[in-house]
């Protein structure tokens, strides 16, 4: 009886002693592993690191980073975080998303042609691509009519920064106190007369050259030279062709 009772007894003691150092297991490591998981803690401030090592950190404490917008901050290098959700030093669950914004390269867009368009044109375009108007000039052309832009101080197409300003030259129409004389040559005689008054110029001397080959009054030289400028309206002697200059003669004539 003593000898079957021993074997019994062994069984129990290696049951025993299983259970205990599961018992162990169990208290000293699965619990307190079980226990930390979801456990609050203060969430670290990492604005200003590197995407890769604020992940890093993240990761060793537990938490999820999660790279989200990507923007342009001239107070951060491209790479860096610039915003993370929750705040920082917030009070959060481990094992929790952090959603990190990441800052990236400035963005330089291209310049859009101003020139020929009006103010307001030139305005709205600007505003478009995120532009603004610094300051506007103003000059006289003879080539742009009064208020359109003649001039734009970045080149159309070259690259700009987002938010900058650009200055503006606008044209206030041609100098009333400049007169420019005009290309009369192969004009009517009527022709020539209406450029003149346009220009606010007025006819001088006429000379007559006998043309036979040519339609009469075609104007064939002028005093002036077409693009001189003028400070004051001055007359401008023509050279004008006629069939024949006995009847230009005899025209003066009967005037007489």
């Amino acid at each position: 009886m003593k000898k079957k009772l021993i074997p019994v007894l062994h069984y129990l003691g290696s049951f025993l002693l299983i259970g205990l150092v599961l018992a162990v297991l169990v208290d000293q490591v699965i619990m307190p592993l079980y226990v930390k998981h979801g456990q609050k803690v203060n969430l670290p401030d990492v604005r200003g690191m590197k995407y890769e090592e604020a992940s890093e950190l993240l990761t060793s404490m537990e938490f999820t980073p999660v790279k989200g917008d990507m923007k342009y901050n001239a107070e951060f290098e491209p790479g860096q975080v610039i915003d993370q959700q929750p705040d920082p030093r917030a009070t959060v669950k481990t094992g929790r998303r952090v959603y990190l914004t990441v800052a990236i390269a400035e963005k330089f867009i291209e310049m859009p042609t101003l020139v020929g368009k009006t103010v307001r044109g030139a305005k709205l375009d600007l505003s478009r691509v995120g532009l603004q108007v610094d300051t506007i000039l103003q000059e006289y052309s003879d080539t742009f009519p009064e208020d359109v832009i003649s001039w734009q101080s970045v080149k159309p197409k070259g690259l700009i920064r987002r938010g900058s300003e650009v200055t503006l030259r606008v044209s206030r129409g041609r100098n009333p106190n400049v007169f420019e004389v005009p290309d009369l040559v192969d004009m009517s005689l009527e022709e020539a007369k209406n450029r003149l008054s346009e220009e606010g110029l007025e006819l001088g001397r006429l000379e007559y050259v006998q043309k036979p080959d040519l339609v009469p009054y075609t104007v064939l030289e002028q005093s002036r030279e077409p693009g001189q400028t003028l400070t004051e309206p001055r007359p401008v002697d023509l050279k004008v062709s006629v069939l024949n200059l006995n009847d230009i003669f005899n025209e003066q004539m009967r005037q007489q």
